[in-house]
């Protein structure tokens, strides 16, 4: 009898605790943009990076760097959740700490310069593996200035330039070509970041960018799309 009422109380414990969905946090940084943000304070308590999670969600962070290579070099660090009933608030606290502390060792760098990143592969390659699971609840940071420069366009030549802004649909044509279906996307939201110049036709060519390219293509996709000018 004492038996079924420690199990009447545990199945009530687990019943009662919140269900919330857990969230990911991936960045994706392009280190050929001389003008990446620093993002020494988005790992820091305030910024984007650091967990504003509940200590008992479970939470995942990944960090990849673009820059003239296909498939990005992605690390990552995660938490599983834990009931708060049946579980220390000391030792969870702790357990959360230590996983903030690999966060912020997360970020690594590479000092070679490029012109231009491989930007539009690296980022479908991480939503269709990130579309495979819908279990966490899912914000994918780009932080680039989106000058392409692949072998299948890039935007620092002059006629592809004009072409986006005479015919953006042909340039959207060569951008599809690159992508296939998401598996699921309701747990998904790209943010584009950059860093506004003081040249304006900079600001306006990204926003030609943004409004042309990644906010039709990554609709289609139904995949939710924001732009932030910081982190």
């Amino acid at each position: 009898m004492k038996y079924l009422f420690l199990i009447g109380v545990a199945s009530l414990l687990l019943a009662c605790s919140p269900q919330t969905k857990a969230k990911r946090n991936v960045f994706i940084v392009d280190v050929s943009d001389k003008d990446t943000p620093e993002l020494d304070e988005v790992f820091a308590p305030g910024g984007l990076g650091y967990p504003d999670a509940d200590i008992w969600e479970a939470h995942q962070t990944q960090y990849s760097v673009i820059s003239n290579s296909q498939y990005p070099r992605t690390t990552y660090c995660s938490i599983e959740a834990s009931n708060q009933f049946l579980s220390n608030e000391g030792d969870r606290k702790a357990e959360f700490d230590r996983y903030i502390q690999s966060i912020q060792s997360l970020k690594h760098g590479d000092t070679s310069e490029y012109q231009g990143s491989l930007i539009w592969n690296p980022l479908w390659h991480n939503l269709n593996e990130l579309s495979k699971d819908s279990s966490m609840q899912t914000t994918v940071y780009l932080v680039s200035d989106l000058l392409e420069n692949a072998t299948w366009v890039s935007f620092y030549d002059k006629k592809v330039r004009s072409t986006l802004k005479s015919d953006p649909e042909s340039i959207r044509v060569l951008f599809r070509e690159q992508t296939s279906r998401l598996y699921y996307t309701n747990h998904l939201e790209v943010v584009l970041v950059h860093q506004p110049q003081e040249s304006t036709e900079y600001n306006e060519f990204y926003g030609l960018i943004v409004n042309e390219i990644y906010e039709p293509i990554l609709k289609e996709m139904n995949v939710k799309v924001s732009v932030r000018s910081k982190l």
